[in-house]
């Protein structure tokens, strides 16, 4: 979608793209900031297997001095060995006997062989979009003031809470005229009917 938006628009190094947590893939993430986009996108919130969100993933520290994590007790996961999935290179941190040993090793994680953390080949990007994130909060806060008002408005006032249309034309023609009947509603709040109708 960003590339199409930028063929529309033409490239604009000012622009900044916004995205919701649901639109959260690396591999598109990792896309889109190699072209030279500036994005702002918060991760899904990882869970640990156990439950207990104090050892989740992103609770662990990654030491890229020594290539391991750093757990909330202290101590430290090792690298382990490669693995791959849906087409996407990982490295593998497996806890082992220090696990295995720790006071909390059953809020941490239920596998056998300790804490499991896999590390994407690409994770540094991730790293940094999320400080930058976070660093432009209010930026990222501004999304769901513009975006999730009409989506709102659309569900809960109009009552389209899903697509009467089969197939991909249908349904975009279908979200077109929704979209043009919630942009004239608020064009007749926002200016006076008698100044519309004088166009």
């Amino acid at each position: 979608m960003v590339s199409k938006t930028n063929e529309i628009l033409s490239k604009n190094k000012d622009r900044v793209i916004v995205a919701d947590t649901g639109y959260y893939n690396a591999k598109e993430i990792k896309d889109c900031l190699d072209d030279g986009n500036t994005l702002y996108l918060k991760p899904q919130k990882k869970k640990s297997m156990s439950g207990e969100p104090t050892y989740s993933k992103d609770n662990f520290q990654y030491q890229k001095e020594t290539d391991t994590y750093r757990c909330p007790q202290g101590q430290e996961l090792p690298y382990m060995e490669n693995t791959s999935k849906n087409g996407l290179k990982y490295k593998r941190y497996i806890g082992g006997d220090v696990c295995l040993s720790c006071p909390v090793y059953s809020l941490c994680t239920k596998a056998k062989r300790g804490k499991n953390i896999q590390r994407w080949e690409h994770e540094e990007l991730l790293e940094k979009l999320k400080e930058d994130t976070e660093a432009n909060n209010e930026i990222y806060k501004k999304r769901s003031q513009i975006v999730e008002h009409p989506f709102g408005t659309i569900k809960r006032s109009f009552g389209y809470t899903f697509f009467l249309g089969k197939g991909l034309d249908s349904v975009n023609a279908e979200a077109a005229l929704i979209g043009v009947a919630y942009n004239f509603k608020r064009l007749t709040k926002i200016k006076k009917f008698r100044i519309l109708w004088s166009y």
